[in-house]
């Protein structure tokens, strides 16, 4: 009776921790992102409010990830791009010659580019991760790492790209 008694304190002992990482990995937003266009400058751990969408963007970035050691967090929420149409040079986040950087959980689509790692300088675009991303109907590139190191992308979904009409893509 002892052991059933105690094995029962464990497991609520431990849903309890489960709980209440969940609600440690919602504090450690240090920013919440509401709109876009949005350039990080500072090192963090930024997050999605809610589902961020912008109507016709073309060009530039919605997010632009300008720091080393940042944490972009979707939170299950999407980042899309709508009534560009195939023409749009836009990204939808972009990081160029950064380090540590890690963009995961969400959707992003209707851009050009869902997410771009670009690099070129000597030590840059480096240990970047992307994770547990879904890159839907972007039009010419889902994912991409440029020039760079140890960077990964993994349990990410890629849909229904390609269409591109924008100069020097081939669709």
């Amino acid at each position: 009776m002892r052991f059933g008694r105690r094995l029962g304190a464990l497991v609520l002992a431990a849903l309890g921790l489960m709980a209440g990482a969940a609600v440690a990995e919602e504090a450690t937003c240090d920013t919440l992102i509401t709109t876009v266009p949005y350039t990080i400058t500072v090192q963090g751990h930024y997050c999605l409010a809610d589902h961020i969408t912008v109507t016709n963007m073309t060009i530039g970035s919605a997010i632009t990830i300008d720091s080393n050691a940042v944490v972009l967090d979707l939170r299950g929420y999407k980042l899309l791009n709508f009534g560009a149409g195939t023409g749009t040079q836009a990204f939808g986040i972009s990081v160029l010659n950064r380090n540590y950087v890690v963009i995961r959980n969400g959707a992003v689509r209707g851009f050009m580019a869902g997410i771009s790692l670009e690099g070129g300088g000597i030590g840059t675009n480096h240990n970047n991760l992307v994770e547990d991303i879904n890159a839907d109907i972007n039009t010419a590139y889902r994912v991409t790492v440029g020039v760079g190191q140890n960077n990964t992308i993994r349990n990410c979904i890629v849909t229904g790209t390609g269409g591109s009409t924008a100069p020097g893509t081939s669709g």
